[in-house]
Formats: structure tokens, C-alpha cells, sequence
């Protein structure tokens, strides 16, 4: 028999992108790190990467990929409706923005939120496609 010992909450932080909301989405980042909680960090790829003082933050918050709090996640490339796309059209997304996020952040990203938290049986083959694990 099974026995739980400890609760499990996960924290994550959708739609990352470029000067929207900054001090707030920097504050937010910076107060779980400052309390070494763990957080995943949602970016929306194809608005993200133009804002070099977010870009440089979020850099630095998950450089240390091993140990940080901080890791990001694949959050679509468009924040599209993954239901209304076929697999490969899926998997195009998810290889597109993953690309963008390493070019960035020197980071592969290895969890995908889907965007509206919509998904199907092509979401899950297109992450298995790339390695990736859903949120």
C-alpha cells in the first residue's frame, strides 16, 4: 500500500512574451527564486525575443538549467488552438518554438503547455515526436 508522505503543488506561468505586463511577470519569477520554489515558465514563442530586458532576465533565471527554480516551457508559437491543427502541423509548432527558445536561452525546453490547456491524441504524438512531455 501506497502512502502519500508529502503534497505536491505544481506553479506555472503561461503567455512569457515580450513587453507585457514585465515588472509584473519579472516579479513574479523573482519572488520564486527568492523562496527557491520551483516554477515553469510558459513562453509563448513567436512574441518573445524582441524585449532584451526580459529576455536577459529569463535567461539568467534558468541558465543553470540542473539547479534552477526557474525552467521554461514550450507554450505554442502563436498561443494557438493545438485541437484545430493536424499532428504534423503540431509538431512544426512545438520543433519552430523549442528552436526559437534554445536560440534565446541557451535552454531546450522539455515540457509543452498547451495553449488554451487544449489538446488531442495528435498534441501527444507531435511531443512525442520531439521529446517532450506534456504540462
Amino acid at each position: 500500500m501506497y502512502k502519500y508522505r508529502y503534497g505536491c503543488v505544481a506553479f506555472r506561468l503561461d503567455d512569457i512574451q515580450d513587453y507585457y505586463l514585465n515588472d509584473i511577470q519579472i516579479a513574479i519569477i523573482e519572488l520564486f527564486r527568492r523562496e527557491n520554489a520551483k516554477l515553469t515558465a510558459g513562453i509563448t514563442s513567436k512574441a518573445f525575443g524582441k524585449d532584451p530586458v526580459l529576455v536577459e532576465y529569463v535567461k539568467d533565471a534558468v541558465k543553470d538549467n540542473e539547479r534552477s527554480v526557474v525552467r521554461v516551457a514550450n507554450h505554442g508559437w502563436y498561443h494557438e488552438n493545438m485541437t484545430r491543427l493536424n499532428k504534423n502541423e503540431q509538431a512544426k509548432i512545438i520543433k519552430q518554438s523549442n528552436q526559437k527558445i534554445y536560440g534565446l536561452l541557451d535552454t531546450l525546453p522539455n515540457v509543452f503547455i498547451p495553449p488554451y490547456n487544449l489538446m488531442n491524441n495528435d498534441t501527444i504524438l507531435a511531443l512525442r515526436e520531439n521529446n517532450m512531455q506534456c504540462v
